[in-house]
């Protein structure tokens, strides 16, 4: 999560925990992206996981990609 501060735009950054990705964009820092994942599933689970209470998220299905954290 820490690094995902000080990555840009070019940068591949692998999904973490619902809750985990949350606090992440909380924090202001970049969410997953460029993973390989299907761009439109992505950012629907982006926008789930930014409204998603604590029991909501454990149902989130991340979309599948290329790259593994």
């Amino acid at each position: 999560m820490a690094l995902s501060k000080t990555c840009d735009a070019e940068d591949v950054i692998t999904p973490i925990t619902p809750v985990d990705e949350r606090h992440r964009i909380n924090l202001g820092y970049r969410h997953a992206k460029d993973f390989g994942a299907d761009p439109e599933k992505l950012k629907n689970y982006i926008d789930a996981v930014k409204t998603a209470d604590t029991d909501q998220s454990r149902q989130l299905k991340l979309p599948k990609g290329h790259f593994k954290n």
